[in-house]
C-alpha cells in the first residue's frame, strides 16, 4: 500500500511537467542558440553545464541580449 501510494504521488507531481534535451552545440549558427531554443519553446527552468555557460561568456553578452526581455 505504501509503494502504490508513493508511486501515486509521484505522478501528481510529473503531471503538466514536460522535459526538453538540447543535443548539439550550443554555437551553431551563432552563439544565441541556447536561447533561441528557450524562447521557441517557452522554457521556464534551464539547467546546463558549468562549462557550457563559461564557454558561451567569450562570446559577450550581445546574443543574449536579445532574448532577456522575453525571459524576465
Amino acid at each position: 500500500m505504501c509503494a502504490q501510494r508513493m508511486a501515486s504521488e509521484m505522478v501528481h507531481m510529473f503531471v503538466w511537467h514536460c522535459v526538453l534535451q538540447f543535443e548539439g552545440t550550443p554555437f551553431y549558427p551563432d552563439a544565441s542558440r541556447y536561447w533561441q531554443v528557450v524562447d521557441k519553446y517557452a522554457v521556464s527552468k534551464f539547467y546546463t553545464a558549468p562549462t557550457a555557460i563559461r564557454a558561451l561568456m567569450k562570446f559577450g553578452e550581445s546574443y543574449v541580449a536579445k532574448y532577456v526581455s522575453l525571459i524576465l
